[in-house]
């Protein structure tokens, strides 16, 4: 959890992170921190890290030539390094705190993004939820192009070999999370706003907190760029309302051009894309093509096995998400039996939406809950996954996720 008292006291400026003798990264096992290290470390930049637990992560980093400590790693730190956070690692973790005993500055993943995107012109995404694979169909257009560009995206992309593409042209193209004020450390050309519900309320009390943050970010665009938002979103309107700039709405891909990824969700990422893409320059139709052929990233409807049983895994962490997810897989395999094991992730995003959740799980033949993953938070008590299952007649609460029965 972060607050903005510790956003604006705590983390040195980014102008910083150029005259550091090299990079400590603090979580960097995650998808979001591991691309960048492979980045820094093919650009000749020392770096290495930590992170809680060992991971197939861990291990290619390793095998890529980035040292990584399991456990905590602040032994390692050295005078002229910084430190660069994870959003999901405390202050008070061992790492910052003997970082502030050395005198070592300390830096968001966020303006290392920014940092490595410096001097490109930057094709944004952010939004509730829908960036991951909006993120990656723009990359594979200016892929397909030819345009080289720097890539990052919050989820790996087996197309991509991995999160990143540390491309040497002139575009970056780049996910933009709105938790925490992410998004402020970056710079961009284009901004494309998925959509935007009150997410993140740890940090943004009100809706209306929210709003004003993404308008924060649009508000940085040039003159000469533009806010790309969702048309049949409420809260991307508002945004694109209180916006005095250039705008373009959108909405679904055409029919008539094939995806390779279910659902009308995608079809609505297609065409925030598209809309991106051809605000670049890109010809629209080779876009599009391009576009069609993105054919996903992990954990985004990803298929782990097909026979006899399909499973499937998926992110989708509110209501919205998991309703167009289970939508979309009713129309990817129509006639077939929808089982579904959830894991709710944080407490503060459960708390108030049981009813919400259930009715978003309800569309599902039959539904396992299981304890929710704290990630950064505390427990808050009284919020349990088994509250959901109570509205669900055909939901089921599993403590362990270990201990799902195999059906």
């Amino acid at each position: 959890m972060r607050t903005p008292e510790e956003i604006a006291n705590r983390f040195a400026p980014t102008t910083q992170l150029g005259r550091c003798r090299g990079l400590y990264l603090v979580g960097i096992g995650g998808a979001g921190m591991s691309g960048l290290a492979l980045i820094l470390r093919r650009r000749g930049v020392a770096v290495r890290g930590s992170d809680a637990t060992e991971s197939e992560t861990t291990r290619a980093l390793r095998d890529g030539g980035v040292p990584v400590r399991i456990g905590s790693g602040a032994d390692e730190l050295e005078p002229g390094w910084g430190v660069v956070l994870s959003d999901a690692i405390p202050l008070e973790a061992s790492e910052p705190v003997r970082a502030a005993e050395l005198g070592l500055p300390l830096f968001r993943r966020s303006q290392l993004l920014g940092w490595l995107a410096q001097g490109r012109r930057t094709i944004a995404v952010t939004g509730s939820h829908g960036k991951t694979t909006t993120t990656g169909m723009i990359a594979r257009a200016l892929l397909d192009a030819e345009l080289d560009p720097l890539v990052v995206v919050g989820a790996a992309v087996p197309e991509f070999g991995g999160p990143v593409v540390d491309g040497q042209g002139d575009w970056a193209v780049l996910e933009a999370c709105e938790a925490y004020n992410g998004m402020l450390d970056l710079d961009p050309s284009v901004v494309v706003l998925t959509n935007l519900e009150w997410e993140h309320v740890d940090f943004h009390r009100t809706f209306d907190s929210l709003v004003e943050s993404v308008l924060r970010f649009v508000r940085k665009l040039p003159t000469d760029g533009v806010l790309v938002y969702c048309g049949e979103d409420a809260g991307a309107r508002l945004v694109a309302e209180r916006f005095e700039g250039p705008k373009v709405a959108y909405g679904p891909l055409d029919d008539r051009w094939p995806l390779a990824v279910p659902g009308r969700k995608n079809r609505l990422n297609a065409g925030g894309a598209l809309a991106a893409c051809v605000a670049a320059g890109l010809d629209p139709e080779a876009a599009a093509l391009s576009i069609g052929r993105f054919r996903g990233a992990e954990r985004r409807l990803q298929v782990l096995r097909q026979e006899p049983i399909t499973v499937l895994s998926d992110y989708a962490h509110n209501p919205t998400e998991i309703e167009a997810s289970l939508d979309a897989c009713r129309e990817a395999y129509p006639g077939r039996r929808l089982l579904v094991a959830y894991q709710p992730h944080l407490f503060s995003r459960t708390q108030g939406k049981y009813r919400e959740f259930a009715e978003a799980l309800g569309k599902a033949d039959l539904v396992f809950l299981t304890d929710i993953y704290p990630a950064r938070e505390d427990p808050i008590p009284g919020v349990s996954s088994a509250r959901i299952a109570e509205l669900l007649p055909n939901g089921r609460y599993v403590p362990c996720r270990h201990l799902l029965p195999r059906t």
